[in-house]
């Protein structure tokens, strides 16, 4: 091989590594770019009249407490006995949070579980949305039981969302 050419093979390995560099810059970049754009374009908007109200009562005092949340955010808080007795504004949850409890409620099908029990603690939800205003209530169950049902999954969900951000 000739000497003069050497330094030219030298450049030109130095330039396609450094093109193949920022090819991966790029690819990178806009892969992260995408996966973000993706979680936040799956949070859905919940409806207009969105309303949650979670709380849980009973037993020997017989007094309620819970949250209730409206569709701009704006978070009750309500202790007394009955389900929103006694409100008092306790804070606000953004907009990704509401479309995360409204996507959970509406994923689970809550307007379709049919349950209105009740034990010595009781759980409740009511949800409006659309129109529509749907109850459901069960007895509390302990945290420890391994397999728990779908609605106490879902509420402890919710509460979770609300007070992370509240």
């Amino acid at each position: 091989m000739p000497r003069d050419t050497l330094p030219f093979k030298r450049s030109y390995s130095k330039l396609v590594g450094a093109a193949l560099f920022l090819l991966t810059l790029t690819f990178l970049a806009c892969h992260s770019f995408d996966s973000t754009k993706s979680e936040t374009s799956s949070l859905v908007s919940p409806p207009h009249d969105f309303k949650l109200i979670i709380g849980e009562g009973g037993g020997f005092t017989g007094q309620w407490a819970g949250y209730t949340i409206d569709s701009t955010g704006a978070v009750l808080s309500w202790r007394g006995r009955i389900a929103e007795d006694d409100s008092k504004p306790s804070g606000r949850i953004g907009r990704n949070q509401i479309a995360e409890l409204w996507g959970k409620i509406d994923n689970a099908h809550f307007f379709e579980i049919d349950t209105s029990g009740s034990g010595n603690l009781t759980q409740l939800m009511i949800v409006t949305a659309n129109g529509k205003t749907h109850r459901a209530s069960w007895a509390k169950q302990d945290a420890t039981i391994s397999k728990r049902s779908p609605i106490q999954d879902l509420y402890d969900v919710c509460r979770s969302i609300i007070e992370r951000q509240k």
